[in-house]
């Protein structure tokens, strides 16, 4: 058995780290070793180019609600919020995705509250027609949890890095039934479709990787 010292909890030993703080393991009753400080430096372009990705972000918001103001009496619509909200999500793409060293399912997870919150502002400035609740975030969600269990499956059930990413999904996959519930989302079909697939990844965990996974939420929940 391994121990993470950070976290306090005991893993098989084929694991080389902490699932929860990514920190290498030792042996059980090693003494702690501080790790060596890695000095590699960034390129100009990881350092400057999200820099630029957020000014340009920011500079088109401004600006947009700037010329929105100017011309509100010919104009008189919301035009401005699509603009600074499409220049934002396409930040959150470049400078915190394409660009960004984060763990991959931090990635998906951010993507979806990204393109989830892009899409209610659309229809909330529109109308409110409700296609954004009541169909994209639903499908939104399924898709990024199964591209998490596709990424899990393929690289030999890798849970103790992805569990944590993978029961985040799993309680997004609810959030349809919530807003249901709540009478914002109007469309029965798709919101209890986005719960029954989160009901189904979870026996499909259970059933094809049941130890690891038990491993993994004994370690996460203290069971």
């Amino acid at each position: 058995m391994k121990e993470c010292i950070n976290c306090r909890v005991h893993l098989r030993d084929s694991q080389k780290e902490c699932p929860f703080c990514h920190e290498k393991l030792g042996a059980k009753g090693e003494a702690p070793v501080y790790p060596a400080y890695d000095y590699k430096k960034l390129s100009v372009r990881q350092r400057i180019f999200p820099r630029i990705i957020a000014f340009a972000a920011i500079f088109v918001s401004v600006v947009s609600v700037f010329i929105n103001i100017l011309t509100w009496e010919m104009y008189p619509e919301l035009w401005s919020i699509f603009a600074a909200g499409g220049a934002m999500y396409l930040w959150l793409t470049i400078g915190n995705t394409i660009l960004s060293k984060m763990h991959g399912g931090g990635k998906i997870i951010l993507q979806t509250i990204g393109l989830s919150a892009l899409a209610v502002l659309i229809d909330v400035f529109s109308g409110f027609h409700r296609w954004s609740v009541n169909i994209v975030v639903p499908f939104i969600v399924i898709a990024h949890t199964l591209l998490i269990t596709i990424i899990v499956f393929s690289k030999k059930m890798l849970w103790n890095a992805y569990i944590g990413y993978t029961i985040t999904m799993l309680f997004l996959c609810f959030l349809p039934i919530i807003l249901y519930v709540c009478q914002v989302a109007t469309s029965f079909w798709a919101c209890a479709l986005s719960g029954l697939y989160a009901l189904l990844t979870v026996a499909a965990m259970f059933i094809f990787a049941r130890k690891d996974l038990k491993d993994q939420f004994v370690s996460r929940f203290h069971f």
